[in-house]
């Protein structure tokens, strides 16, 4: 029986252990539409091209385009393919210090009637999304 607050491990000390239960935190923001000149933008088809993702003292996250269907089905995320974000460490083999700033992205995909984007860290670390500012491309027809 271990004492509380220990863990125990029974085959010597291995590289790397992780303790807790898993989890994956997952956002979607809605898509963006707009009333211009030309008219509103709700039913275009979408297509998202250079993403910035504004965090605050965060380590990693991945990211993916969402396929049509992904506000009725809230597991749609697990049929993604996911892109790691561009955290670096200072130096081989050391842990990534937390990043405060922007992170450019291209999201790929093509054109969707509600594209938008995913977020998701399944890891124990900070992700804090302040603002995420993204170019669409419109399609021309419903």
């Amino acid at each position: 029986m271990a004492d509380k607050g220990k863990l125990t491990l029974q085959y010597g000390v291995p590289g790397k252990v992780i303790v807790g239960l898993p989890f994956t935190s997952v956002m979607a923001p809605l898509p963006v539409d707009s009333e211009g000149d030309s008219g509103s933008t709700v039913g275009l088809r979408r297509a998202l091209g250079k993403t910035s993702i504004r965090v605050h003292r965060s380590v990693d996250f991945e990211y993916a385009t969402t396929k049509s269907g992904w506000l009725v089905d809230r597991s749609a995320y697990k049929e993604a393919e996911f892109y790691e974000a561009p955290f670096l460490p200072e130096n081989y083999g050391e842990p990534v210090p937390p990043f405060s700033g922007t992170v450019e992205v291209v999201v790929p995909g093509g054109q969707e009637e509600d594209s938008s984007l995913y977020i998701k860290t399944d890891r124990p670390t900070p992700l804090r999304v302040l603002s995420i500012t993204t170019d669409i491309d419109f399609g021309e027809t419903r």
